[in-house]
């Protein structure tokens, strides 16, 4: 029986407790995100009344789940919203056409104690949640430049694992730290003539825990050299979590560090991916820099970067992940001229070994979100016009001194760091990163802005421009809705809405 009383709506933006996933590893920082103005629903009612004629956002996507009804608007940063049955039938009364007062009548017909307010509190929290709005014409996403300048570090080509997919050619080569003060003397103060007033300061490798020392005095130079200036300093080390000392893991803690430690399997499919340098398999040693990252409380995410080696194996990992509790993320393998051949994963294989691993999800969804996180590229959380920072507020330092737009182009540097202002020079390196509206193939899709075309170095590299979409399109089209759906049922599943 239909009551208006009843209805119930919560979001990824609104449930209480609901964090999202920390997502430490990202490769880069993302330019900015896109949104509509976001009006609390108690400056919403103030505009409501009886005529008001709220529109549904045509790019709205939306499914069923059960008698529920679940939304994403991939312009907006509200996440996905569930509405139950009785909210939903109320939401598709909404055409474009009819006013509250003539919505209102039509619900009174079904329901004889529906109250105006109550349909004015709906109405509130779906124009909040970017389902709706209130305006003569779409409005369109605010472009929000980013602020905060992602800084990649890296320190040393040596390592003590032997990935099968990693970019480095592993040397005894590392940064000095005359060098390393120079390099951060010219990119903070580009970061302050930029407008920047956050630094997300990557500490890699390499191994870059092999450089502990240094990392820790790179630290207390930034944090010195920023005193004053109004730029905060967040660290952030990319480990393969072997070094990891309760030493290391106390200090790391005591200076705020965040974690991005790799894993790619459980035992022999996370040993066949990532040895040591003498072939031994490296996998306990890794659950061991876990397990401490964990005993001290240090943020931390896992990063897993997904092969053919390592694909079937995914819903393992998966559940290994989620019953330590340990945020993670799932990221493509992009080849390079250091990597074994043979493991790119197809879009038809990569989307059904996602699909495997998605059930394994499902049945045993956490807490927090995974929109941003199990699906390469693709963020949901946050919609944006480029696929990562490349180009854009991320700058990436070689051992040397030498700069390039990504890590991935190390060996294409485009100039020094202390010749000219860094964040000019990489804007006008030979990197394009075009957003969707310039991208063949992108400029009218529905996710555009969630997946922003995909990495332009894995498009150039496949196809020999960077005007074209992704060559993961397919993929990222056929799961970005079971995503969402992922979502939906764990909103169902932390929030009552019966």
């Amino acid at each position: 029986m239909f009551t208006l009383r009843n209805s119930r709506i919560v979001s990824s933006r609104t449930l209480v407790g609901s964090t999202s996933a920390q997502h430490f590893q990202c490769d880069c920082a993302c330019e900015g995100g896109l949104s509509h103005t976001v009006n609390s629903t108690t400056d919403l009612l103030a505009i409501l009344d009886a005529q008001t004629q709220p529109k549904p956002f045509p790019q709205v996507y939306s499914n069923r789940l059960n008698e529920n009804l679940y939304l994403y608007n991939p312009e907006s940063e509200a996440g996905v919203t569930l509405l139950n049955a009785v909210a939903a039938k109320v939401f598709l009364e909404f055409d474009g056409q009819r006013t509250l007062a003539e919505i209102f009548e039509r619900l009174v017909a079904e329901d004889s104690t529906a109250n105006f307010q109550d349909l004015l509190n709906l109405t509130s929290e779906l124009v909040h949640n970017d389902l709706l709005y209130l305006t003569a014409e779409v409005p369109l996403p605010k472009i929000e430049p980013s602020r905060k300048l992602g800084i990649w570090l890296h320190i040393t080509n040596q390592c003590n694992l032997r990935c099968t997919y990693c970019y480095v050619g592993k040397t005894s080569e590392a940064m000095s730290a005359e060098t390393g003060r120079k390099i951060l003397d010219s990119l903070l103060d580009s970061a302050l003539q930029q407008g920047m007033n956050e630094v997300a300061l990557k500490f890699a490798g390499g191994e870059a825990l092999l450089e502990w020392p240094l990392v820790e005095e790179l630290y207390y130079y930034a944090l010195e050299k920023a005193q004053g200036t109004g730029l905060t300093i967040q660290p952030i080390i990319l480990s393969n979590g072997t070094p990891l000392t309760p030493k290391i893991a106390q200090l790391l803690k005591q200076h705020n560090f965040q974690v991005a430690l790799s894993l790619d399997g459980v035992g022999e499919a996370h040993n066949k991916q990532r040895p040591f340098v003498n072939g031994r398999p490296s996998f306990e040693r890794v659950e061991e820099g876990l397990r401490l990252l964990q005993e001290y409380e240090i943020p931390f995410s896992i990063s897993v970067v997904v092969t053919k080696q390592n694909l079937a194996q995914l819903p393992h990992l998966v559940e290994y992940l989620l019953d330590h509790q340990a945020p993670f993320t799932l990221n493509f393998f992009r080849d390079n001229p250091f990597a074994n051949d043979g493991l790119t994963v197809g879009n038809p294989e990569m989307i059904e070994g996602l699909r495997q691993a998605y059930a394994t999800l499902e049945a045993n969804l956490p807490e927090y979100s995974l929109l941003g996180a199990i699906l390469d590229r693709v963020q949901l959380e946050i919609p944006h016009r480029h696929a990562c920072g490349a180009g854009i507020n991320y700058v990436v330092v070689k051992h040397t001194g030498e700069v390039a737009s990504c890590q991935m182009l190390m060996h294409r540097p485009a100039g020094k760091v202390t010749q000219s202002d860094p964040l000019t020079l990489i804007r006008q390196a030979e990197l394009r990163n075009l957003p969707p509206a310039q991208k063949e193939g992108c400029a009218s899709c529905r996710w555009r802005y969630v997946c922003a075309g995909g990495c332009p170095i894995v498009t150039q590299r496949t196809f020999g421009r960077y005007d074209l979409r992704s060559p993961y399109c397919n993929t990222y089209t056929a799961l970005i809705p079971e995503v969402i759906r992922l979502e939906a049922l764990r909103l169902l599943k932390y929030a009552t809405i019966a």
